[in-house]
C-alpha cells in the first residue's frame, strides 16, 4: 500500500484501469467497460459506460450494487430497468 499523501492528485488514472473489464451482473456476463467519466461532470460521480449486446449502458459507479475488482465489475441486483435497452 502507498501512503495516501504519496498518490497523485487525480484518480483518474486510477479509473483508466477499470477500462476493458468485464461486467457481470450476478454470475452472468453482460458487457465490458468502454470509457469512465469522471465526478468532475455535472452528474456529481463517476459514470461507467458499459458496452453490451451494441449498446451502451451508464452505471454509476459508486452505487452500492457496484463492486469492482481486479478481475471485473460485478453488479449486485441493479435496480429494475436500469440495463434494459430503451426499446424495451
Amino acid at each position: 500500500y502507498a501512503a495516501r499523501e504519496a498518490l497523485p492528485e487525480t484518480p483518474a488514472h486510477y479509473l483508466e484501469l477499470l477500462l476493458e473489464l468485464p461486467v457481470l451482473v450476478g454470475h452472468e456476463p453482460f458487457g465490458e467497460v468502454l470509457e469512465v467519466i469522471p465526478a468532475g461532470s455535472d452528474i456529481g460521480q463517476d459514470l461507467l459506460v458499459i458496452g453490451a449486446d451494441g449498446r451502451e449502458v451508464l452505471v454509476p459507479l459508486q452505487a452500492d450494487y457496484v463492486s469492482v475488482s481486479q478481475a471485473g465489475v460485478v453488479l449486485t441486483d441493479p435496480p429494475e430497468g436500469l440495463l434494459e435497452p430503451d426499446d424495451a
